[in-house]
């Protein structure tokens, strides 16, 4: 094999160095949750500025470097009529500006998408481990947190005191959704190849996962991988397997939640208030709801635009907390049906591809993104910029492992060309204009208007800002 360029099925190639830096960006955006770069106050708006930073770099190796392979014609007609309603939409909004920050995310995403479907097998094989990698961490910081709760005397076991990376602790939730079966899936794919000690490390921080998902109580995420998992079983052989390890890797994690979270804590007299997940209301969700869908009802064609629901203050959120109630009362009905119609198409795809020649790795890709697509519709999944982008990463390879590419038109490589420079412009100027005052920013929308946060596109959401 030639080591300069790694060819992907019919003969689509990307450079191996822009390969490279293409991971380098990716690597900076994990590291986001980890590391404070001094970019911004708050772990929100770090992620947003590195999102766009990595989509903004994304695009411009898309322009230079135009993949020789892209999708099929028809599912490319659907993106960009997607992305044209969401145009239309952006200008006809109260507030232009914001909707075009929006529709440039989504649209920058969609390239980084195609980016990662062509780059080198290894690519995509290091962005796997990174999260598994990164996941891992987590792991840690949350037993070192927890041990040293105890050496520094202050006791504090609250999960939020615990975590850190993320500005809501719960959103560590839409990563797990992914995360879990990936890890999960590694776990199986090392053991087959005779790796059995790193295949049992994965597992252990997998059931560390777990203990950190019930000290969330994320309702949706278990939500998700009970309905995810069900369906795998139902495909094939394979998604009992997966049922197994994830049930025994569950079991282990509530057995060291108990231990840790409830029985020591008890024995030694610390008194816990620990989240629950046997709520039974929708934590004002139902709000959201029927505000989002009296935007779909009033402008039930084009939306009220992008990003616009969070344009409209209240005493709950900036977001729906419901994917496909946003994309109706943001995008307009046309434009959400278009992306439930290419969301189930891309799933059935993947179930076929899983029964005829599927792999773990295979399912566990399957899994996440069946899992954080039933989370999506109680939570903000396609709002976070951390979700945002791990998400477009786990389609771009499942792009590269389902899909048979063909080749681009010319209007189609024009089209994409011309996408990428908006997506770069309308994306830089964010960077270069906005991040440098946003927290000023922030901090003054606050002394006007009071209350919260409340993220959206930045933590402090509501436009105009």
């Amino acid at each position: 094999m030639n080591r300069t360029r790694v060819i992907w099925q019919d003969g689509t190639a990307l450079p191996s160095f822009v390969g490279l830096a293409l991971l380098s960006l990716i690597a900076a955006m994990l590291l986001s949750t980890v590391i404070h770069y001094g970019v911004s106050p708050n772990w929100h708006d770090q992620q947003r500025i590195f999102q766009l930073l990595l989509l903004s770099g994304s695009s411009l190796f898309f322009f230079l470097y135009f993949p020789s392979s892209l999708i099929r014609r028809k599912v490319f007609a659907a993106l960009l009529l997607t992305l044209g309603l969401g145009v239309f939409s952006s200008f006809l909004s109260d507030n232009s500006s914001w909707a075009l920050k929006e529709w440039s995310v989504f649209s920058g995403l969609m390239l980084f998408s195609f980016n990662i479907s062509v780059s080198p097998e290894w690519v995509r094989r290091a962005a796997i481990w990174g999260l598994v990698v990164l996941g891992g961490f987590f792991c840690y910081q949350f037993l070192l947190s927890y041990l040293a709760a105890f050496v520094s005397g202050l006791r504090e076991l609250n999960p939020r005191v615990l975590l850190s990376g993320f500005s809501n602790v719960r959103s560590m939730g839409q990563f797990q959704a992914m995360l879990l079966p990936l890890m999960a899936a590694l776990g199986l794919y090392l053991r087959e190849t005779g790796r059995f000690r790193l295949s049992w490390l994965v597992m252990l921080l997998l059931a560390i996962q777990w203990c950190i998902s019930f000290a969330l109580a994320g309702r949706g995420l278990w939500l998700g991988f009970a309905v995810a998992h069900l369906a795998l079983c139902w495909i094939g052989p394979v998604g009992r397997r997966f049922l197994i390890v994830q049930l025994s890797a569950a079991f282990v994690g509530l057995a060291l939640y108990f231990l840790l979270m409830v029985a020591l804590p008890t024995w030694l007299g610390i008194d816990m208030t620990l989240m629950s997940g046997m709520r039974s209301g929708l934590s004002l969700r139902d709000v959201l709801w029927r505000d989002a869908w009296g935007m779909f009802v009033a402008h039930p064609l084009l939306g009220v635009g992008p990003m616009h629901f969070s344009a409209v203050p209240n005493s709950v959120g900036a977001h729906p907390h419901q994917m496909l109630l946003q994309w109706f009362a943001e995008w307009g009905g046309v434009a959400g049906l278009l992306v439930v119609g290419l969301m189930i198409l891309g799933l059935l795809r993947g179930a076929r591809y899983l029964r005829e020649q599927g792999d773990p790795m295979d399912a566990g890709l399957w899994l996440a993104l069946v899992s954080v697509l039933v989370l999506a519709q109680v939570d903000g999944v396609f709002v976070m910029p951390f979700t945002q982008t791990v998400l477009a990463l786990l389609v771009g390879i499942a792009m590269a492992r389902w899909s048979k590419p063909v080749a681009p038109s010319p209007a189609q490589r024009w089209l994409c060309r011309g996408l990428a420079v908006v997506v770069i412009v309308v994306l830089g100027r964010v960077l270069l204009l906005e991040v440098p005052g946003l927290t000023a920013a922030e901090e003054r929308y606050l002394e006007i208007h009071g209350g919260g946060e409340a993220p959206r596109f930045w933590i402090q959401g509501w436009i105009p800002m």
